[in-house]
């Protein structure tokens, strides 16, 4: 069997999660540029030999008794070849994987999310693609990735087309880089992750390093630990240091580095992280960042939040975690629990 696309770039070599992640893909057009694009950023710079890889497409299918959606396994790639494009069913020869077929007479988003709620595991990561907007971005609110970004109960991370005039050097872009075949095998990546220094910050920082960041990697931790209330500005600092301490153990026995970066207080906190990313030129690979825990039509209006703006106007791709995940997190394993008293 050749061998899994990843596998040929060592920084891919390098670890495996205790438990195989499984991520989704969703496949967008067949001859689309962000699909493209997406693929062969997260093939570079996010998949494990050992992820266990979800193909996804959504189609339209005519209205029939029941609306209601059908999800269809495919038995090999060829019978996928009108939609599926044959760089990625080359490269998947080689790695776990499922092709799943979903028709649907509702949105496209809807039934993403639908097949998310209630087909995939709770810590699996959906991956999608999604065309640059340019001028008006906020009009990026009704597309389905944003959709699926607001309503899905696991994490989702966003890989978003650009312009090239947007791209200031290929070279070190890492979405530019990918699309052009020219990342550098086995390079370090920069992960930024975005803290508001609540007590959610320690569990964010836990599900990434359980589900996304490498040992290897260089991580911005981003937060504000400034704030006019002075026992907030306290429990903010605190939060921050706890992450950096987890950060350092994690990293402790590899060559990664952990800055924490403190953000201008004054000013939009939203502008201070994506202009952050932005100067960096390109170098941070993805950003880490938790949604708030709305339910109903208040995610719909979610347009103002920082993960919302974060997804319209970073240059990076950009992972968000729901809120109800990262409580997960938080709870103490059977080894943390304390023990309970003898009688």
């Amino acid at each position: 069997m050749p061998s899994s696309p990843c596998a040929r770039s060592p920084s891919m070599e390098e670890m495996t999660f205790e438990t195989p992640r499984t991520v989704l893909y969703a496949v967008g057009d067949k001859d689309a540029i962000d699909t493209k694009l997406s693929w062969r950023w997260a093939r570079d710079n996010f998949f494990l030999p050992s992820d266990n890889i979800w193909l996804l497409k959504c189609k339209q299918k005519t209205s029939g008794w029941i609306p209601m959606d059908t999800v269809k396994t495919l038995s090999d790639a060829s019978l996928a070849k009108d939609w599926l494009p044959s760089e990625i069913a080359h490269d998947v020869r080689g790695m776990e994987h499922r092709i799943l077929l979903i028709e649907t007479t509702h949105d496209p988003g809807d039934a993403l999310v639908k097949f998310a709620t209630m087909e995939c595991p709770r810590d699996a990561i959906m991956l999608l693609g999604c065309r640059g907007r340019q001028g008006w971005r906020r009009m990026f609110l009704g597309s389905v990735t944003l959709y699926v970004t607001q309503h899905a109960p696991i994490a989702v991370l966003v890989v978003r087309s650009r312009k090239y005039r947007d791209i200031p050097d290929l070279t070190s872009d890492t979405v530019g880089a990918a699309y052009l075949g020219m990342t550098t095998p086995g390079k370090q990546r920069k992960v930024a992750i975005a803290i508001d220094g609540t007590s959610q910050s320690v569990a964010l920082v836990r599900w990434a390093m359980s589900n996304a960041l490498k040992p290897r990697d260089e991580v911005h931790l981003l937060h504000s630990a400034a704030s006019e209330n002075p026992e907030a500005t306290l429990k903010a600092t605190a939060a921050a240091n706890e992450c950096m301490a987890a950060l350092s153990e994690f990293q402790r026995d590899d060559e990664g580095l952990c800055a924490s970066v403190l953000l201008d207080m004054k000013g939009d906190t939203r502008d201070n992280i994506v202009d952050y990313v932005e100067d960096q030129g390109g170098a941070i690979d993805f950003l880490v960042m938790g949604t708030r825990g709305l339910t109903g039509n208040l995610k719909r209006a979610m347009l103002g939040s920082v993960s919302s703006y974060a997804l319209a106007y970073c240059p990076s791709p950009v992972l968000t975690v729901p809120a109800d995940i990262v409580a997960e997190a938080a709870k103490p394993t059977e080894e943390e629990e304390p023990a309970s008293p003898s009688a």
